[in-house]
């Protein structure tokens, strides 16, 4: 996934929006996704989208796949985990 920012910036990848947003405390602000407080974690990307200067739905957009991305891999993780234990037993 990738956006046109304007003039002054090229396009720009889903990926590099979160690594640019990384050191403002990007796994912070997926924190209130996980206690389900979805109003606290806008808040966090309000304020991560104000910081890196760019727009608000493309941070969003970002966080939340790369939210999606990590509960799908552990999600895989722990299947894994299962199977392989399982099958270990047998």
């Amino acid at each position: 996934m990738s956006a046109e920012l304007g003039p002054s910036r090229a396009r720009v990848s889903t990926t590099q929006i979160v690594m640019s947003c990384a050191h403002e405390g990007s796994a912070e602000a997926l924190i209130p996704l996980l206690d389900g407080k979805p109003d606290l974690f806008d808040q966090n990307i309000g304020y991560i989208s104000r910081r890196q200067e760019l727009p608000l739905y493309l941070v969003r957009r970002a966080f939340l796949a790369a939210f999606d991305t990590a509960v799908a891999r552990e999600q895989t993780s722990q299947y894994v985990k299962h199977n392989i234990t399982r099958f270990r037993k047998t």
